[in-house]
């Protein structure tokens, strides 16, 4: 069986998502571990999705202090069953996919909040038709 939702992100959501995107030039510009993000997508049959964003400790020699970003899957009793591999952070937009050992599957796609905003608002020309 096939499970799909969902995630589309708050305004708040998206503001705070853009700190994680950044790739800090400067120890003062790092998130500090343990300042997690994340959103949960709960499915019909009680399972659910938490969808992570991880800080990394600030390297000085580091071209890359991205944060870094995985997904774990949970049964109706909470207990996690199934994770992704860790991702890049901005990979956080877009779907994620994960399946049980009964080979049932999983499906979110989370949704930037600005993207839903616009592409459910009225086009100008529409407006100004006869």
């Amino acid at each position: 069986m096939n499970y799909k939702t969902d995630i589309i992100l708050t305004e708040e959501q998206h503001d705070r998502l853009q700190d994680y995107l950044v790739d800090p030039q400067s120890e003062d510009e790092a998130l500090e571990e343990g300042d997690n993000f994340s959103v949960t997508a709960k499915f019909s049959n009680g399972f659910e999705m938490d969808i992570y964003i991880y800080p990394v400790a600030y390297d000085e020699g580091n071209d890359d202090n991205l944060p870094w970003a995985e997904a774990t899957l949970y049964n109706d009793k909470g207990q996690p069953i199934s994770n992704t591999e860790c991702c890049e952070s901005t990979d956080f937009i877009g779907k994620w996919e994960l399946w049980d050992k009964d080979g049932n599957t999983y499906t979110v796609d989370v949704i930037d909040y600005d993207l839903d905003r616009e592409k459910n608002s009225p086009k100008k020309d529409n407006l100004e038709r006869e």
